[in-house]
């Protein structure tokens, strides 16, 4: 009786299409194998997906936090502005003809905005405020809100009436009907703002704010020649972009010394801040990267010590070097993609769980933004730190011989060997690919560049300091004591974590004392400009 065997043929056309087996076989040579490598999980992986998670969180988060906050700034630049666009000068008041020429553009408010002091003779009190005057138009945009709940054109329309900001009351001890003194002309407390829509808009506040009628400023007396006030005219426009209403206009208003702004970028200062923030803690994220890097470089040797047998048998039945290096650089990669993933996801999520904390602390309102050009730099980060800390150790992996492999031979490890050729130019090649897309991504090369050296100079300075441990841990005498002996001779392992350890440690403890320091040098550089007698206020 013969029985027949199935040949391959047979035996393929029984795979169940669509099945995990036959997803695997269609696959080309090195991704084949490299999923089957994957079948024994991620174990030993912890720290490498924690590592590339953390800094692409960072980076990410950071990124889309400032979109959110740009975002939001840009969709409420014209309740935040007070108008469409404005357009404001210093010491001059806008003739006629210019008002004329603001009236064109559509609906116009007219504001005055100086600083001065509110005195309180009866109680020898004085406090600097913020004068903020305006017409019977203003708000243009938003709504403008008094504690009291009544409208502001009813409470300023008084004579000699000002609405007050509550810390002015609080600072020269008055309540609402009170009345204090502004250029030696009694002014009677109308009111506490609740809301004013367009501070933000307006220049540093020393002082509380303080709003009376345009006339009620003029009766002052504050309002002289050579006085420091900037009037402001916001202007409302149904058109869709008035900024490009009419070109040679706002050319003729900024000939005569109006700064124009418009409702896409209400206040260009805050955009800055939150550009330099963001360049800043993203160089901030980039390093947690590079000193979680360690952390990668050590899980990958671990990995390469524990796969060993497998590596020995590649080459035992004739897998050249590269063929080596492809399976294992694609199995790890696989793994360093989903920390990536981790990573993207805590920081998308991050604009989202700030209102949840903050709620209404923000000035700014923030608007969730998730760009691709956020989205592309963290995966480019994440990719770029997990290839340069991969690829040394794989090149060390492929120059040793399997015969040393299957020996378990300490000596020739894989932390022993030096890489070849070909992994060294790989590792330059993603070093200068890193430093390319920081100089791109940053917006400020120069101080990119120089921190990325100081980075550089630091884990080098750590990784001598490791092989200095190492040397002298080699070279001392061992102590009687075991436990002591033992750790001397951990210390001095062929292979050991030292160097990995001390990279670790004191790189991170310096990121965090050199952010504690800048912190400390800032507050101290700000005190100690002030004089130990300086005056409590100035004409």
């Amino acid at each position: 009786m013969s029985v027949s065997t199935p040949d391959a043929a047979s035996l393929k056309d029984a795979t169940p299409a669509g099945s995990p087996t036959d997803f695997a076989t269609r696959l080309p040579l090195v991704p084949r194998l490299a999923l089957r490598e994957l079948r024994s999980g991620l174990s030993g992986f912890g720290i490498f997906v924690a590592c590339i998670a953390l800094g692409v969180a960072v980076i990410t988060g950071i990124g889309t936090l400032a979109d959110g906050l740009l975002n939001g700034f840009s969709q409420q630049g014209r309740t935040l502005l007070g108008g469409d666009i404005t357009a404001s000068r210093i010491h001059r008041r806008a003739t006629p003809e210019e008002l004329a020429n603001f009236d064109k553009l559509g609906t116009v408010s007219e504001a005055g905005l100086l600083r001065s002091m509110a005195r309180v003779p009866a109680k020898d009190d004085q406090a600097l405020v913020e004068i903020k005057s305006v017409d019977n138009a203003y708000p243009l945009v938003g709504t403008f809100k008094l504690k009291s709940g009544k409208p502001l054109a009813e409470v300023i329309a008084q004579p000699a009436t000002a609405v007050v900001a509550e810390s002015l009351l609080d600072r020269l001890r008055l309540k609402v009907g009170d009345t204090f003194e502004l250029g030696g002309k009694p002014i009677t407390v109308g009111g506490v703002i609740g809301n004013e829509p367009d501070k933000i808009a307006a220049r540093l506040s020393f002082g509380p704010r303080v709003i009376v009628t345009n006339e009620t400023l003029l009766a002052t007396g504050l309002v002289q020649p050579g006085t420091l006030i900037r009037w402001r005219y916001a202007i409302t426009n149904d058109d869709s972009d008035p900024v490009a209403t009419d070109a040679a206009t706002f050319k003729s208003f900024r000939d005569a010394g109006f700064i124009i702004r418009d409702r896409s970028n209400p206040s260009p200062s805050i955009t800055r801040t939150i550009d330099r923030l963001r360049q800043f803690l993203s160089l901030l994220g980039l390093t947690a990267l590079l000193v979680g890097g360690v952390g990668v470089a050590n899980a990958v040797n671990t990995f390469v010590d524990r796969r060993r047998a497998s590596i020995a048998t590649y080459k035992a039945v004739g897998a050249s070097q590269a063929t080596v290096f492809r399976v294992f650089l694609t199995q790890i990669m696989a793994i360093a993609s989903v920390g990536i993933a981790i990573g993207l996801a805590i920081g998308v999520a991050v604009p989202l769980a700030i209102p949840a904390f903050l709620g209404t602390d923000l000035a700014i309102p923030l608007v969730p933004t998730i760009t691709w050009k956020t989205i592309a730099i963290g995966i480019a980060y994440g990719a770029l730190i997990a290839l340069l800390f991969t690829i040394w150790p794989l090149g060390q992996a492929e120059r040793v011989k399997p015969a040393a492999l299957f020996r378990d031979d300490v000596g020739a490890s894989a932390n022993g060997a030096l890489p070849g050729r070909s992994a060294l130019l790989r590792t330059g090649l993603v070093a200068a690919a890193l430093v390319g897309l920081t100089y791109l991504a940053s917006g400020t090369p120069r101080i990119s560049m120089g921190f990325l050296a100081g980075v550089v100079v630091i884990l080098f300075l750590f990784w001598a300091l490791g092989t200095l441990v190492t040397y002298i841990a080699r070279r001392l005498a061992r102590p009687r004591r075991p436990e002591l002996a033992l750790a001397m001779t951990g210390l001095a392992a062929p292979g050991g974590l030292t160097r990995s350890v001390v990279i670790s440690l004191g790189a991170g403890l310096s990121l965090l004392v050199a952010v504690a320091l800048v912190d400390r040098s800032l507050v101290v550089e700000l005190e100690g400009r002030l004089p130990e007698n300086s005056p409590d206020y100035f004409a």
